[in-house]
């Protein structure tokens, strides 16, 4: 065995000592071995110096902690600190501090706290003003809407052309009056007074022929006191006649105006052709 094997060792020794399997050093190589060295001495002294600092501080914890809950009970319970007021301490000239005053919480303003409340919903009904009620208004031109109205045709049951007896039976004429004469005319009060109308004229042969009004109003809302300008509006066809004015009534009757100045003094309904 030992005879086989030697050509194989004398191989191998051959191979190896072949200087092409040598190994050259770089220039340096010693000098960073050491400093290497060096430097991992230097570590493996701090990590022991480390380890020891480490294990003091464990140490001196571990006696605080246990010598902490070996002395509980001796130890008095510490009060616990009142927490900071936010109430106002007056100071001695009746004022609050400064501090307290700071703290105090805000009220916002009323348009502030509105706006953060929020607007009410779209579809929130909100009740509108009260419409303006309709004003009962006298005919057009008329100012003075204060009495009764009369004609075209008379006032109330009283009409133009009626005779003295049916005129006495409606109930309308003051007291038993004396009838007419033939040809002429007579005036006559009314029951309800004179203050719409102040009388009647009756003639014996025509029948009622005209009415002079107190505070009543021609249809078109003309009364005494009116003006000439409010006259003229109501009745552009007025017809001068005399001190005033005249104006068709409808069915043959007619209005007439006394006017001085610029106002109306008096107003009557005569019947067509009323000759008193």
């Amino acid at each position: 065995m030992t005879d086989q094997n030697e050509p194989l060792d004398d191989e191998l020794r051959r191979l190896f000592a072949d200087a092409r399997l040598d190994v050259s050093p770089r220039e340096g190589a010693g000098e960073a071995i050491v400093a290497g060295a060096k430097r991992l001495r230097r570590r493996r002294a701090a990590m022991t110096g480390g380890g020891g600092a480490l294990a003091v501080v464990a140490l001196i914890a571990g006696g605080l902690t246990f010598g902490g809950l070996h002395n509980t009970g001796d130890q008095q319970d510490l009060p616990i600190a009142a927490p900071n007021s936010t109430e106002r301490t007056p100071s001695a000239s009746g004022e609050p501090s400064p501090g307290s005053a700071s703290e105090e919480p805000q009220t916002p303003p009323p348009s502030q706290a509105q706006s953060q409340t929020g607007a009410p919903p779209s579809d929130t009904d909100v009740p509108s003003a009260p419409a303006t009620p309709p004003s009962s208004s006298a005919p057009s031109g008329s100012v003075y809407a204060v009495g009764p109205v009369f004609g075209p045709d008379g006032y109330e049951a009283l009409k133009l052309g009626m005779s003295y007896d049916d005129a006495v039976a409606t109930g309308m004429l003051s007291g038993q009056g004396v009838p007419p004469p033939a040809g002429s005319c007579s005036t006559y009060q009314l029951a309800e007074g004179s203050s719409a109308i102040r009388d009647v004229s009756i003639s014996g042969s025509n029948g009622v022929v005209g009415f002079r009004a107190g505070t009543a109003q021609t249809t078109n809302g003309i009364a005494a006191g009116a003006t000439l300008d409010q006259l003229k509006a109501s009745y552009p066809d007025l017809v001068a006649s005399g001190s005033g004015y005249t104006a068709a009534a409808g069915g043959g009757a007619q209005y007439q105006f006394t006017v001085a100045g610029d106002t109306v003094t008096e107003v009557q309904l005569l019947a067509q052709g009323a000759t008193c």
